[in-house]
């Protein structure tokens, strides 16, 4: 593997080994190297996948986790950059750019009025006149039994529209204070909303100032309710990838997450994924031979304080609920001031990468990943993991093996 540089610098030239050609020896790479490196075994799995990073709402996440959410973006876009593969970030706070006058963009307009309202009287007046109550048809024809659930008897996921329509017309909504009832419908409104978001390219992402991303641009709405609404989209991509049966592109949607919500935000979200796991079971039975599907798959990548046992616990639970070919979830969780100080470690990247596919590193423990390689045993903070310093490591030149310029940027 070659890293070619002409001038070695100083961090390449105090880890040398004696010899030169024993590449083996950890010692011999820069930083770097030495965290890039273990993702070369699977270049040809990483440019077969599109990966979309869903961004931690604004509010979810504190200061910290804000940090190390910042150098996950940095190391996944550098490790894109050497090994090719694409990768776009989301989220359900408003990705920058201005609302054009589209059908689309017309109806992102919509839900963001609706969940600028403060009285039940206005949210009517609005819903209304949009959907007039003789002109409903499409919007009840998802609707059974005037149930608000997320999905039916037989495990059809409804449109979120209908479910607004139901939660506007039940009798709970109509009797209690709307001061009371505002977070649930709350949940649905954002997901109406985010749903028109578009995923942006990692690269082009990073160039924006923090002020550009647009990254708390939705209405004064509770971070749990931005969350929530961000599972309920995934959870209808997931049923959508797993009920088709045409070709689709395998897609991991990377999570980043706080390392611990309230138990009954978490019972929520996991609610809504019934109907995508049904589908997933299908599946399941009727692929006889072959491993765990992975046309639509989970990363959970959660951090969170040191020191308290509870962290992370949530999330790893939904990733050990299900089995075999069923485990299409992965989750890795990072105690943040670790993470900060020290940076990805060499095992980081094939885990929130490859993890929710590969069920040799699914199975690896994750909950003391500061000891298992997720996060550096170095104090780097990371800044040194760029494609160049990969490129520049060394231990190319002193081994003969310089790169042909099959990756390297130009």
């Amino acid at each position: 593997m070659g890293c070619g540089c002409s001038t070695p610098t100083a961090e390449c030239q105090y880890t040398i080994t004696t010899n030169p050609h024993d590449d083996t020896s950890p010692h011999y790479h820069n930083r770097a190297c030495q965290v890039f490196q273990p993702l070369e075994v699977n270049e040809d799995l990483l440019v077969g996948f599109k990966y979309v990073i869903w961004l931690a709402p604004g509010g979810v996440i504190g200061r910290h986790q804000v940090q190390c959410q910042d150098m996950t973006l940095r190391y996944v876009q550098e490790a894109a950059k050497i090994f090719r593969f694409k990768v776009f970030v989301k989220s359900v706070d408003n990705l920058g750019g201005t609302i054009a006058n589209n059908p689309a963009d017309e109806e992102k307009r919509f839900y963001l009025d609706m969940l600028s309202q403060n009285t039940k009287e206005d949210l009517y007046r609005l819903w209304n006149a949009r959907f007039p109550p003789g002109n409903r048809s499409k919007l009840k024809a998802n609707s059974v039994d005037g149930d608000d659930s997320s999905h039916n008897k037989d495990y059809t996921p409804q449109s979120i529209q209908s479910r607004i329509s139901v939660f506007l017309s039940t009798e709970e909504f109509r009797d209690t204070p709307y001061s009371d009832i505002k977070n649930n419908l709350e949940i649905l409104l954002v997901a109406a909303a985010a749903q028109h978001n578009q995923e942006i390219p990692l690269e082009d992402y990073m160039k924006e100032t923090s002020h550009a991303r647009g990254e708390n641009s939705m209405p004064d709405v509770m971070p749990q309710s931005k969350l929530s609404a961000q599972f309920i989209l995934q959870s209808l991509a997931a049923f959508q990838s797993w009920r088709h049966e045409g070709p689709v592109v395998p897609t991991i949607c990377v999570s980043i997450l706080p390392g611990r919500i309230p138990e009954s935000a978490f019972s929520s979200i996991k609610r809504e994924f019934l109907p995508a796991y049904e589908e997933l079971k299908k599946i399941s039975k009727a692929r006889q031979a072959g491993g765990r599907t992975d046309r639509y798959s989970l990363g959970l990548l959660s951090f969170g304080p040191s020191g308290s046992s509870e962290q992370g616990l949530q999330w790893r639970s939904w990733d050990d609920e299900h089995k075999s070919k069923e485990d299409v979830v992965d989750h890795l969780h990072v105690p943040q001031e670790n993470f900060f100080k020290n940076g990805p470690g060499e095992k980081f990247g094939t885990k929130i990468l490859l993890g929710p596919v590969d069920r040799h590193e699914d199975a690896k423990t994750n909950l003391k990943g500061m000891n298992h390689g997720y996060v550096s045993g170095d104090t780097t903070d990371g800044s040194s993991l760029t494609a160049s310093e990969y490129w520049n490591c060394v231990c190319r030149i002193s081994t003969g093996q310089q790169d042909t310029g099959k990756h390297e940027p130009k």
